[in-house]
């Protein structure tokens, strides 16, 4: 598989981070991005190693990272559809088989007590005032969305040609039409910086759990996320 994009240089592959330089890159920022696994974060960093100098993604607390960025960029998702995706990837379930295959009381709880510790990650960002906040239901399918907010908070021009050859080079077609060619999300090209697996993505719209997860359980998965979609202002 050819690399997704020459540009960008890896600087440093971690347990906890990676981060990627683009000399060519038309601003010299250096930015830290955090956020849950399966919440946009690999679109977001594509975007970010585009468009600064050195971008760094993390999973992992803010404490892994033994810099302080010019600006930490936080992605944020319905945490329904952020479990739901992690159980998706984990059993290959696709386009092809999802009607089959559906996510049950048991597998939902498993997987809420697995990764329910990265959604309280983000008290560590709250307070800090050099942090962007991206809400993955208000930039799905809108780019422009990220590019406001990195130039408002960054104070940088984003211009038209820019924008659109972005939205051209990482849009969600072209990141399906690049990871098809892998058959499970086990599989990946580790020398390519993309950041894409097999079955990556699966449709990518907003509240597709309700797809993947029986019908008898949708009311349970409300239940069990009210913390998180009453703060995040998902229950609205």
């Amino acid at each position: 598989m050819k690399k997704y994009n020459d540009t960008w240089v890896e600087k440093i592959r971690t347990d906890h981070y990676h981060t990627i330089r683009n000399e060519a890159s038309p601003f010299g920022y250096k930015v830290v991005q955090f956020g849950p696994p399966r919440t946009g974060t690999t679109v977001v960093h594509q975007i970010l190693c585009t468009l600064m100098r050195e971008s760094t993604k993390t999973h992992s607390p803010i404490g892994v990272i033994d810099f302080e960025p010019d600006f930490w960029i936080c992605t944020v998702r319905d945490p329904r559809d952020t479990i739901c995706s992690h159980w998706r990837v984990d059993n290959n379930v696709n386009l092809e088989n999802y009607k089959q295959i559906k996510m049950e009381k048991k597998h939902i709880d498993y997987y809420y007590n697995a990764y329910v510790h990265y959604f309280k990650l983000y008290e560590a960002y709250i307070n800090k005032s050099n942090v962007i906040w991206l809400k993955y239901e208000d930039y799905y399918n809108n780019f422009d969305n990220i590019f406001d907010k990195l130039s408002t908070k960054m104070n940088i021009d984003i211009d038209k040609n820019l924008r659109d050859q972005i939205k051209k080079e990482h849009s969600l077609d072209k990141n399906k039409t690049f990871s098809n060619d892998y058959k499970s999300f086990k599989e990946y090209d580790n020398n390519d910086l993309s950041g894409l697996h097999g079955n990556h993505i699966f449709k990518g719209t907003p509240g597709s759990w309700e797809l993947l997860v029986s019908e008898q359980q949708h009311e349970y998965m409300d239940n069990i996320f009210e913390q998180y979609l009453t703060a995040w202002n998902y229950n609205e």
